[in-house]
């Protein structure tokens, strides 16, 4: 997509075996664990109704050029992400050898509304339109579990989604990542991130209290994430009765 010049937006359907490796994530990264962030109780398990595969070449564009401009900032080799996420550890071989591993190229789930997911794949990510009261600052926030990003979001109350909620996997370059095993933003964090030697943050609250790793991309970094799929699922309430 990078050199061709050519526009188009096509939401394309997975096929069967699409389907099943994507439930696969979903259940496979599925923890039972609950966090403050969690509004609603905390389902038995994901499952997918609906999937498409997102082909936006003005979003892969710009998608790509911001990964070339890592790959060219990088004068050696990057630290990897250790472990690796499990979506990452999980994912189709085939699929895998399309990321560039020696960029902390990876598949992160991201939570959203069916509304915001159509936003994001008509127009890639919006960073005016992430909390600024999180717990890393402002940016894009992606989860290697799908019952983290599952948190944020939202089941739809009418319309063709009705009963579901929204989330996509996305294709997230990392590059240099900052590994912050705290609990919250402090004056340490803030020279490590003013040196001007991280691409993105890893918040591990796993290490530190037992739940999530949150991946952060920064508002001037925000072009690093590519929505893959939109995945609508079953609700909670659905599931439960």
């Amino acid at each position: 997509h990078l050199e061709d010049r050519s526009k188009f937006l096509d939401l394309v359907h997975h096929d069967e075996p699409d389907f099943r490796q994507v439930q696969m994530l979903l259940a496979s990264t599925f923890l039972t664990i609950r966090t403050r962030d969690r509004q609603s109780r905390l389902p038995l398990a994901l499952e997918a109704v609906r999937i498409w595969r997102i082909e936006n070449s003005e979003v892969w564009r710009k998608y790509a050029t911001c990964r070339a401009t890592v790959e060219a900032s990088t004068t050696s080799r990057l630290e990897p992400i250790d472990p690796l996420p499990k979506t990452q550890e999980l994912m189709p071989q085939k699929l895998k050898s399309t990321f560039h591993e020696g960029l902390n190229e990876v598949l992160l789930f991201h939570g959203s509304t069916a509304v915001g997911a159509s936003r994001i794949a008509c127009g890639g990510f919006d960073v005016r339109k992430a909390s600024g009261k999180s717990c890393y600052g402002p940016g894009l926030y992606f989860s290697e579990c799908s019952s983290k990003s599952d948190e944020y979001a939202v089941e739809e109350e009418a319309g063709a989604h009705r009963g579901l909620c929204a989330m996509l996997l996305c294709r997230v370059t990392l590059g240099s990542v900052l590994n912050w095993p705290h609990a919250e933003v402090n004056e340490e964090f803030k020279l490590w991130w003013a040196s001007q030697k991280y691409n993105s943050i890893l918040g591990d609250r796993q290490q530190l209290r037992g739940t999530y790793r949150e991946f952060v991309l920064p508002p001037d970094f925000a072009g690093a994430a590519y929505p893959e799929s939109p995945l609508p699922f079953y609700s909670s309430e659905k599931l439960l009765r």
